[in-house]
């Protein structure tokens, strides 16, 4: 189970409340789009995501092709391309996942698809452009030659590749009593017990990085190419190993942990119409596996071998004798004393017979989650810290760092700040932990709630009608909304809590099933008039859902981290000027351009986070079937079923595309009037058309009435 699905599981005590209850708390589709969060994609293509809404509407029926176009065909735009410019030129780079030899080939090859759009798309002819120059640049290294006389930019090679023996195991058992202690209370309790044991490899050769281990005293020193200097300290710094005695799943067995919980039922009056029904209960949910496959599969530790940068073939034995490699990426470490998380489910409803087989169902739903897991950077660079002389590079002032930057802007100087950080030493001379990169530090201190008002009402079938309607009020809060999710390495309480993206405040569905009258009866009960105006029978479901909560990103041009945050490891988020829901002059948008502005430079937050919603659903399907008996055991039943009945459009995907900003501008420094929304994004008064265009308004809309005829036979 996930944090999702740990989080919305609520209110499942052994006093047991409705089914329907539980089931309206689940609101996500089959199928979840996979695709990151709209502020979180690299680049957006006005003309890619037109042609996904064509495509998917040309499959029509067939969701499983539909779900996989979309998810997949955007996936190199969304994941893998990094857009910007490189001395006064457009420049890109694609992510491949091949060897750099490979890199013109599987770079054009990952574009190729989009090709064809690009006659309709400003923006993705000006991706393919920075693609065209980075290629040329690297052609003019000339590769061929470079290739005939051993040059190479990089060079790994490992001397294992280790296959992983994975096992853990789960013990459970439990003891549960229901005692009557009236004949109108009854109560149930009981307590589970659970031994859930850490995975590991069955051979110990997981290796961890674990801080109270690292010596800064054996730190490594980084070469001007941040290689690591042979003989300088210990590259393995603070790694540990299972085989030597350390918690082979990366952290300790909790051993067996209690579970109770409590329910009971009243009948309030003692006339069985009316039953208050409440319960608490208490579940540890085991965590991913993943983590802890990669420490045998793809750790450096574990998979020794070289890395080498700017070299030639034949001073590999040299290099390998000198010892000299890359810093160490991909090392996990682990909060050692592994809590397990824990969820805590409690209700307390009130169902009401309200005759004529109707029976109403009013209850508070909640639980509280503790000790999910969750990963923050251990080797994260300070916030501020590239303000400071120490973290400049000198080569870039001539040899010598002076006290305060030549050029910067007014509002630096009023700030105090003496440098931009535009001019700060590469990101890994400046990690606390040398001799790493990113160090995955996996804790257990992330927290979520849920809360929820559910009533919902049914009726069973009687008198040619049954129906069943339920409604949701609900909010869902966490420090993460999933568990790879990274979060900060200060206080993910104050940094990352706030809604999650599957929290949906309102949900309601409603079904229902009618026998329409026999309108024989009024022309004489004649059989051959039944044939027509009889056997009708019309079924429907309707379900009405808020939109996901999202956000406008703070990754509003290529290289702004460092001149906010002053960090190069660290986000920064837009600061809220206004209620970005309200005075919107777009009449096609949904969120006021006006709204954000930048925060001050050296700023720590407390950014705002999930403050906008995207679109929700609006959808109702019905039927009608009329049967036509033929005899006793056979009939033919005539369908006319309708999906999106009311063709109300579902829309989604908001465009929260600021256009960039450009920080040699000095307007740009005029905090905090300066708008991040840049003026090109916004759509111009009384422009008509093309909607999602600008900033602020739906990109897609799907889900179109679809009418579907049916004939079945029955025999």
């Amino acid at each position: 189970m996930n944090r999702r699905n740990a989080i919305q599981l609520t209110g499942k005590t052994v006093a047991g409340t409705a089914l329907l209850r539980f089931a309206n708390l689940t609101v996500a589709e089959e199928r979840s789009a996979k695709r990151p969060a709209p502020a979180e994609r690299k680049f957006r293509s006005e003309a890619v995501e037109t042609k996904i809404v064509e495509v998917k509407r040309a499959l029509g029926a067939d969701t499983e092709l539909s779900w996989m176009f979309e998810n997949c065909f955007p996936n190199t735009l969304d994941t893998t391309v990094r857009f910007g410019e490189l001395e006064g030129k457009l420049d890109t780079f694609v992510i491949t996942g091949d060897i750099p030899a490979m890199w013109l080939w599987d770079s054009t090859a990952q574009v190729w698809p989009y090709l064809p759009l690009m006659r309709s798309d400003k923006a993705l002819q000006q991706l393919i452009a920075g693609l065209i120059n980075r290629q040329t640049r690297c052609i003019l290294i000339d590769p061929y030659a470079n290739a005939l006389l051993g040059y190479f930019t990089t060079f790994g090679q490992t001397s294992i590749r280790p296959r992983g023996f994975f096992r853990y195991s789960n013990v459970e058992f439990f003891a549960q009593d229901s005692f009557k202690v009236t004949h109108r209370l009854t109560i149930d309790y009981g307590m589970r017990f659970a031994w859930v044991q850490p995975q590991h490899d069955k051979l110990n050769r997981a290796a961890f990085f674990d801080p109270a281990a690292y010596d800064p005293a054996k730190a490594v020193t980084l070469s001007s190419n941040t290689q690591i200097v042979p003989g300088s300290g210990n590259p393995l710094n603070g790694i540990v190993y299972a085989r030597d005695g350390y918690p082979s799943g990366g952290f300790d067995d909790r051993g067996i942990m209690l579970q109770p919980r409590f329910g009971f039922a009243f009948d309030v009056f003692g006339n069985g119409k009316t039953v208050l029904r409440g319960g608490v209960g208490m579940t540890h949910d085991r965590f991913q596996g993943n983590p802890i496959y990669n420490e045998v599969t793809d750790n450096p530790v574990t998979m020794p071998g070289v890395n080498f940068q700017y070299g030639q073939i034949q001073d590999i034995p040299s290099l390998s004798a000198g010892g000299a490699q890359t810093v160490l990426n991909n090392v996990v470490a682990w909060e050692k004393d592994g809590k397990v998380p824990t969820v805590y489910n409690y209700s307390l409803g009130i169902q009401h017979d309200l005759g004529w087989g109707t029976t109403l169902d009013v209850a508070y739903v909640g639980s509280q989650s503790r000790h999910l897991s969750q990963k923050y950077n251990l080797n994260a660079i300070p916030f501020g810290m590239l303000y400071t002389k120490a973290a400049q590079d000198p080569s870039k002032f001539g040899g010598s760092v002076p006290n305060e930057e030549g050029w910067r802007p007014q509002l630096f100087k009023d700030l105090g700040l003496p440098f931009t950080g535009a001019n700060a030493l590469p990101v890994n001379y400046l990690r606390p932990y040398k001799g790493y990169g990113d160090i995955q530090y996996w804790r257990w201190d992330g927290d979520g709630n849920y809360n929820s008002l559910q009533v919902s009402a049914n009726k069973r079938f009687s008198k040619a009608i049954s129906f069943g309607a339920a409604y949701t009020y609900s909010k869902t809060m966490a420090t993460s909304s999933n568990d790879g999710q990274w979060t900060s390495y200060i206080n993910p309480k104050k940094y990352n809590y706030g809604l999650t993206n599957w929290d949906r405040p309102h949900v309601f569905a409603l079904n229902y099933v009618v026998d329409m009258p026999k309108f024989s009866k009024w022309m004489g009960n004649k059989k051959a008039v039944s044939y027509i105006t009889d056997g009708f029978q019309l079924s429907g479901v309707t379900q009405l859902m808020s939109g996901p909560p999202t956000m406008v990103s703070g990754n509003i041009f290529w290289w702004s981290n460092e001149l906010f945050s002053g960090t190069w490891t660290e986000w920064w988020q837009p600061q809220i000027a206004s209620d970005p829901t309200k005075n919107i002059k777009n009449p096609y948008g949904h969120v006021n351009p006006d709204s954000f502005v930048l925060p001050m430079p050296g700023s720590t937050g407390n950014w705002p986070k999930q403050y906008i919603r995207s679109g929700g659903t609006n959808n109702s399907d019905m039927s009608l079937f009329k049967n036509i008996p033929f005899g006793e055991s056979r009939s033919l039943q005539l369908r006319l079923e309708a999906f999106n009945v009311f063709n109300h459009p579902q829309f989604y995907g908001l465009n929260l595309d600021t256009g960039g900003g450009n920080p040699w501008d000095s307007a740009f420094w005029n905090i905090p009037s300066y708008k991040i929304v840049q003026s090109s994004k916004v759509r111009p008064l009384g422009e008509q058309g093309n909607v999602g265009k600008y900033f602020g308004e739906y990109k897609d809309a799907g889900n179109e009435r679809k009418l579907q005829l049916g004939v079945k036979l029955y025999f």
